[in-house]
């Protein structure tokens, strides 16, 4: 488990090169080909992505050429940068690359808040403090929210991670004059909310209802209540020291089970 929470975080931190670029966009709305999505920019920023044409006259005012700059997206796995026209303390970028899921959405908040705190720890070793974390739901996909601060870069930020059909996806808005601001943290959310995934979201059953049970050891006599939610499981294989198993519907990967053993047989004489 730990190796897998190591190669997500590898994913969720890609987002961290800023890049200065400008672009005057015809449209607000962009298609991300290989991030399978639309997204819509708010008016006030300029844009680049990977199907920037060479002939843009950007690349001019940038004093470098198309191959140069995309190499630089393709090099940080990024598919979009948008920065405000007028200014420079702050930058929305995006990225992606292969996903350890196929989907978040068919895990729990629980679970999701789980994962989002081992994130804590890798974050530490490159400097960032992770201030917040929280679960945000949108129209298709969920997504672990990270509020950070990058010392090292004098700067704050707002993440937005999903995994959504095997692809890892990264919505970051970064501030360089201060903490995110509560214009800042409504304009990435605003980003995040006009996202529309070209495939559906996969359909997740409702999870089994069970009530709560008395269960009871015949060879011991031992009694304890199993929780409502929770049924019985069959288990992989015969356990010499667990006799039964119940797993959560709610919660994924969440189990009980209890054994007992006959230590005092044995015993040597």
């Amino acid at each position: 488990m730990k190796k897998i929470l190591i190669y997500i975080f590898s994913f969720i931190f890609i987002f961290s090169f800023p890049f200065t670029v400008y672009v005057n966009a015809v449209s607000n709305t962009y298609e991300l080909d290989e991030l399978g999505l639309r997204l819509t920019i708010p008016s006030g920023y300029s844009v680049i992505t990977r199907d920037t044409s060479a002939n843009d006259p950007i690349f001019d005012r940038l004093g470098t050429t198309q191959n140069a700059l995309i190499s630089q997206f393709k090099s940080g796995n990024i598919y979009m940068n948008a920065i405000p026209n007028n200014s420079s303390t702050e930058e929305i970028v995006v990225t992606m690359t292969n996903g350890v899921f196929d989907n978040l959405s068919v895990f729990s908040d629980g679970t999701l808040k789980t994962l989002a705190s081992s994130f804590t720890k890798e974050y530490e070793n490159y400097g960032i403090t992770v201030t917040k974390y929280d679960i945000y739901q949108h129209s298709q996909a969920k997504f672990i929210r990270i509020y950070f601060t990058d010392t090292a870069n004098s700067a704050y930020g707002l993440q937005y991670y999903t995994n959504y059909g095997a692809k890892a996806m990264n919505f970051t808005m970064r501030s360089y004059n201060g903490p995110i601001s509560s214009k800042q943290e409504s304009t990435i959310k605003t980003v995040v909310d006009s996202i529309k995934y070209n495939t559906d979201p996969p359909s997740t059953d409702p999870p089994e209802q069970t009530n709560s049970i008395e269960y009871l050891d015949k060879d011991t006599g031992v009694k304890f209540t199993v929780p409502a939610n929770w049924p019985e499981k069959e288990l992989s294989k015969d356990r010499e020291f667990i006799d039964v198993k119940f797993a959560s519907t709610e919660e994924e990967g969440l189990a009980i089970m209890y054994g007992s053993t006959d230590l005092w047989s044995q015993m040597s004489a």
